[in-house]
């Protein structure tokens, strides 16, 4: 039980919260790891795919073809392989330092994948509920920009965390470096800019269908 008083500890989870390192924002952004900011942003992808699609699910439902077939081939394709790969290759950075990844099994992968196709899924079924359901147009855009918020809000948060790269001992003795000066800086980028334009391209054959559905 803690005494209230700093712990001489330097590894000791209260004197780390409690003294003023520079490398973060005490024990609430410990609980933000760079995996809870991709679900918000997984979760408002998919509910802009729906809002691309709103025509089709309007008149069809939240299964209606083919977007849903189109978001189920962006996730089986696109989204679950970049996941696995983060996930394995930089789990450090992954939890942002939170927990120590070789304490935790390597097939902690498959939850964790699944959790942000379920998160892509859940954003495009919540989304497409309201599109069928909700009375105002105006709904469904404001929760994407309450979800969108909250993603940048998180990010904010944790940027002392989310634009270094070192493994959790690293961290912890302040020898972490800047994204820029390492290999995941890269990686990151051509990850952003390879599902952004994946994501684009599904976004526009959406639309495209939408638009089919509303002539009809």
């Amino acid at each position: 039980m803690p005494s209230g008083r700093l712990d001489p500890d330097p590894r000791s989870i209260y004197s780390r919260a409690a003294l003023p390192t520079g490398r973060g924002f005490g024990v609430s952004s410990r609980r933000r790891p760079a995996i809870l900011i991709a679900l918000l942003l997984d979760v408002w992808l998919g509910g802009c795919f729906a809002w691309c699609a709103r025509a089709r699910v309007a008149a069809g439902g939240p299964w209606s073809q083919p977007s849903a077939t189109l978001v189920a081939l962006f996730v089986a394709i696109i989204l679950c392989p970049s996941a696995a790969y983060l996930y394995l290759a930089y789990p450090d950075w992954s939890w942002l330092y939170v927990v120590d990844p070789g304490r935790v099994p390597r097939l902690a992968v498959v939850p964790v994948v699944a959790a942000r196709a379920g998160a892509l899924a859940g954003g495009y079924y919540g989304a497409a509920r309201i599109l069928r359901e909700a009375r105002d147009r105006r709904t469904l855009p404001a929760v994407l920009g309450g979800v969108a918020a909250l993603a940048v809000l998180t990010g904010f948060l944790v940027r002392g965390r989310l634009l270094r790269y070192g493994s959790y001992g690293d961290w912890h003795a302040g020898r972490s470096l800047p994204l820029s000066e390492v290999k995941l800086g890269y990686v990151l980028v051509a990850v952003l800019v390879g599902t952004a334009a994946a994501a684009g391209f599904v976004a526009l054959e959406l639309w495209r269908d939408a638009r089919r559905a509303a002539a009809r």
